[in-house]
């Protein structure tokens, strides 16, 4: 979801833009493969103008990038899309800064939740486009999310990042489970909750049926300055909804079939 979420936002600036090549820097392990193979994938069926030059591989962990950097400015590619997340995407971003990365070479779509907000507020590179997974600016006018953000800086003197958001709507989700059959029983939870519509931080959510995939939104945006915030958020913010981005349900059937094989 978070792959097709950024390719929809590629495909178009790619349009806009003119681009033609691109290259990719993630990390070489599970997310980071599996997360730059749906991207290219995708890209190809939503923008099959656009080339691959090449993939850059920094291990998980690593902590020095100037190779990197060097020999992606080599290849002067119109974007390169990232998947590094964590730490890893800290050094990554603060060193590339430090080349001016990112004001030679667009650099779309890639995490940087709202921890990278507010870590990097002082040196992250303004007007990067950007993807995050649950923006608490992006909901206040929902009472739920308005309440959390209030009672969550009450207690931590600081704004919750998108996994703290996550976590709550995780916990919340399991008591709407839980009240609704008013018992415990795993398989009981389970059941009440599979297809079920429930009430979250962003609004009123869903699972799929067939795989209790959560409806939840992928966010793009312009990293900017806010007079509300001591750190930067989204301008330009453009949400893209779960089941605009989630696989289709034959994909989903056609994957189990091949497992059972």
């Amino acid at each position: 979801m978070q792959a097709k979420a950024v390719v929809i936002g590629v495909s178009e600036l790619a349009k806009k833009k003119g681009w033609k090549g691109y290259v990719t820097i993630a990390s070489d392990y599970e997310w980071g493969r599996s997360t730059q193979a749906n991207t290219v994938k995708l890209l190809k069926e939503l923008a099959p103008g656009l080339t691959l030059k090449k993939e850059f591989w920094p291990a998980l962990g690593e902590t020095q990038f100037t190779s990197y950097i060097t020999a992606i400015m080599a290849e002067k590619p119109d974007f390169v899309i990232g998947s590094i997340a964590s730490k890893d995407n800290v050094a990554w971003m603060q060193q590339a800064q430090g080349y001016g990365f990112f004001e030679k070479i667009p650099y779309p779509g890639s995490l940087i939740s709202v921890s990278e907000l507010i870590i990097q507020a002082k040196t992250l590179t303004r007007g990067l486009v950007g993807l995050c997974r649950a923006p608490f600016f992006a909901h206040l006018d929902v009472p739920m999310m308005a309440n959390f953000v209030k009672n969550f800086r009450a207690k931590y003197d600081r704004y919750p990042s998108d996994w703290a958001v996550m976590e709550y709507d995780a916990v919340y989700t399991l008591k709407q489970g839980i009240e609704k059959v008013k018992n415990i029983d795993t398989e009981k939870v389970k059941d009440a909750l599979k297809g079920a519509m429930i009430d979250t931080t962003r609004g009123r959510l869903y699972f799929r049926q067939i795989d209790n995939q959560l409806s939840c939104s992928s966010y793009i945006g312009v990293v900017a300055d806010d007079p509300k915030y001591p750190f930067p958020i989204y301008h330009d913010l453009v949400e893209i909804k779960g089941p605009d981005s989630w696989a289709p349900e034959a994909e989903i059937i056609e994957a189990r079939k091949a497992e059972k094989k």
